[in-house]
């Protein structure tokens, strides 16, 4: 299911007049509810249930919150100056598989796991720790420049206001503490009820290990989880676990229960699923 909306404005955001919403603003807050109840009233019967019942969403921070994929693309056009040529998606795959992941998963730094990786492609010493150099001082601009997407902020608030509890389960080579100092980098510090963070626990997504730790943080039934990613292994791995699947930032071939066109239309979607089991 796709949610393609116009998105619902913050009280906060939107013109006043005498100390009261003017009329504009209040008609564009009733056709923003309007429009969400149309949409949440398209959902088959029991997804709609499950998305009223909502009593905490996880989230993947990467990707959905920043920009997970600067790194890797310029990691990708170095290698290119130096002969060796992919595609970015086979790439990405293929430093996960054969990097990251003893990164993500606390059995490597990552400087050793890049060499071991570089020497593979066939890179000799020499170029290998020419680009472990350049990437390390990459890495350092990125972290001091990082931003989160368009809508992030918003969004998160707008959850906040539904009443539900707010996770993070990141796949990282950070610790839960580095990851919350990536989160307040975003300005997004104190919005979340628990930070799982994949070197604390010794797996990655898609193992239902991960998706169980922040379960049991959280103290929610799965049923009750939504679990929102862009990556199709993520999200599937959510599914078998009984959580709600919703893609975002993902690319068309993803399967998910609920395909968001915004991070901050999910707010609007959980309350008028309860808009529309209140009124019958």
């Amino acid at each position: 299911m796709a949610v393609r909306s116009a998105g619902m404005p913050l009280e906060s955001e939107a013109p006043r007049t005498g100390g009261k919403m003017d009329r504009t603003a209040s008609e564009t807050c009733q056709a923003a509810v309007d429009g969400f109840c149309h949409t949440a009233s398209q959902l088959a019967p029991k997804l709609r249930e499950r998305v009223r019942n909502l009593e905490a969403i996880v989230f993947e921070p990467a990707g959905v919150f920043y920009d997970a994929t600067l790194w890797s693309r310029w990691l990708l056009a170095l290698l290119a100056r130096m002969g060796w040529r992919s595609g970015f998606r086979a790439f990405a795959q293929l430093l996960r598989g054969d990097c990251l992941h003893d990164v993500y998963c606390g059995r490597l730094d990552r400087p050793t796991a890049l060499r071991k990786f570089l020497k593979g492609l066939g890179l000799n010493c020499g170029q290998a720790e020419e680009v472990l150099a350049a990437s390390t001082a990459w890495r350092r601009e990125l972290d001091n420049s990082l931003r989160p997407l368009p809508g992030v902020r918003k969004a998160v608030m707008l959850l906040r206001q539904t009443g539900v509890k707010l996770a993070v389960l990141a796949d990282t080579e950070e610790s839960a503490d580095g990851m919350r100092e990536r989160l307040a980098a975003l300005g997004l510090a104190e919005e979340f009820d628990s930070v799982v963070a994949s070197p604390d626990i010794g797996c990655t997504k898609p193992d239902s290990r991960a998706y169980r730790a922040v379960q049991q943080a959280v103290q929610v039934e799965p049923h009750k989880i939504a679990f929102v990613g862009q990556d199709g292994n993520d999200l599937a791995g959510a599914g078998k676990v009984g959580w709600l699947r919703i893609a975002c930032h993902h690319d068309p071939s993803v399967e998910a229960d609920v395909h968001l066109a915004r991070l901050e239309d999910l707010a609007g979607l959980i309350q008028a699923s309860r808009t529309l089991a209140a009124a019958g």
